[in-house]
């Protein structure tokens, strides 16, 4: 275990560190998108597999050909929602709500890419400010084709940006309450407290989410209660994608951990692996292309599906 301090030339010393290990296999890490793009450049010309369990920014696995994202991007996110609204909801026309100055519009604009490569149409696609929180000229945008449009898509850069899209949604301008169009948004929406003060929308809003604790199953029931006794503290979102990740590489490790380019070849080539927060398969780019689809209904985060990218 190495602290990277987040310091560039931290890496390149644990580069010239691990390097002189023959037996070591494989690295989880780093936590953050900065830091990957460190990891890559000092491991580049290694063989060392690595393995993210939670960046997020797009395009980091083309920067070194063994580094694997475990937490899908936010391009796959996008994808993801767009691929569920076309192919499960058969939505066909759709509007998209984003703010401009944050990773919300790269979420937008992945989904918009593929909503209409799938065959679907984007009627309106306009934006806002983060933390300007002025919406009427969106919103008289997307109003507009209020009777056409099927669904909007509004990913969110935090829950402050979400309460006062939220309240813009339900005035008399849109009525979004009120009219029969379903909204999909990103795991910023994830709070009861936010959607509880709008049942209507909160009860038709779907959105992705890269975590999803099952604390009712009794295998987590289990683990939990494991975990509890070893570490005196539950279990939660953090450890797991941890947790998760680990364990999926332990079990590449038992069977195909000879060298590291057998770990490589498993890790390419290997189906789908269920966990706890969330699945794992990795496409042709080594992301992980699984995230859970939740819907709040009466109160209640559900877990509608474990969705595969294309499946």
């Amino acid at each position: 275990v190495r602290n990277t301090e987040r310091n560039r030339e931290k890496f390149f010393e644990i580069r010239d560190e691990f390097e002189d290990i023959p037996e070591l296999k494989a690295i989880i890490g780093p936590l953050f998108s900065d830091e990957v793009k460190y990891t890559n450049e000092a491991f580049y010309r290694t063989d060392i597999p690595i393995i993210s369990p939670t960046a997020t920014e797009n395009g980091l696995t083309l920067q070194n050909k063994n580094f694997f994202q475990a937490n899908p991007s936010f391009e796959a996110r996008g994808r993801v929602m767009a691929n569920y609204a076309f192919n499960v909801d058969t939505v066909r026309r759709a509007a998209i709500l984003r703010a401009t100055d944050t990773y919300s519009s790269k979420l937008a604009q992945a989904f918009a890419k593929e909503f209409t490569r799938l065959g679907g149409k984007v009627w309106v696609n306009t934006d806002y400010e983060s933390g300007k929180y002025n919406f009427k000229e969106s919103v008289d945008k997307i109003n507009q084709f209020r009777d056409t449009l099927q669904c909007i898509y509004v990913p969110v850069s935090n829950a402050n940006d979400a309460a006062y899209v939220l309240s813009y949604l339900v005035q008399d301008s849109l009525q979004v309450d009120s009219l029969n169009i379903k909204i999909y948004g990103n795991q910023d929406w994830f709070s009861s407290k936010l959607l509880k003060s709008s049942a209507t929308i909160g009860n038709n809003l779907v959105f992705t989410s890269d975590y999803f604790i099952p604390f009712r199953k009794k295998d987590y029931k289990n683990f939990n209660r494991k975990f509890y006794d070893e570490n005196k503290y539950d279990s939660n979102r953090n450890v797991l994608y941890g947790y998760d990740v680990t364990k999926f590489l332990l079990s590449i490790l038992n069977v195909n951990g000879d060298n590291v380019y057998s770990v490589l070849q498993a890790l390419k080539t290997t189906k789908e692996v269920s966990g706890f927060h969330n699945n794992f398969i990795f496409d042709k780019n080594r992301v992980n292309v699984f995230l859970n689809i939740v819907k709040y209904k009466n109160s209640i985060f559900r877990l509608i599906d474990r969705y595969q990218l294309n499946k």
